[in-house]
C-alpha cells in the first residue's frame, strides 16, 4: 500500500487505522481444501455436466 502511495497510483491507504476483527476460529485444512482425489472426482464430474449440457444445447437448437 504504501508503495502505491508512493508512485502516486492511490491517494490515500483504505486500510489506515483498520480494526480486523475476527470472531471465530479459521476451518481445518481439510475443509477448506480439496484432496487430489477430491480434485479429480469433482473435475470428472464438471466435465461431465459440461458435456451433457453441450449436448442439450445441440439438441435444443434442431
Amino acid at each position: 500500500m504504501d508503495d502505491a502511495i508512493h508512485d502516486g497510483l492511490i491517494l490515500k491507504n483504505p486500510t489506515y487505522k483498520a480494526v480486523t476483527v475476527g470472531g471465530k476460529e479459521s476451518k481445518a485444512a481439510n475443509l477448506k481444501y480439496l484432496e487430489y482425489e477430491q480434485y479429480k472426482a469433482l473435475k470428472l464430474y464438471l466435465e461431465g455436466i459440461d458435456t451433457l449440457l453441450a449436448h442439450w444445447q445441440l439438441h435444443a437448437r434442431n
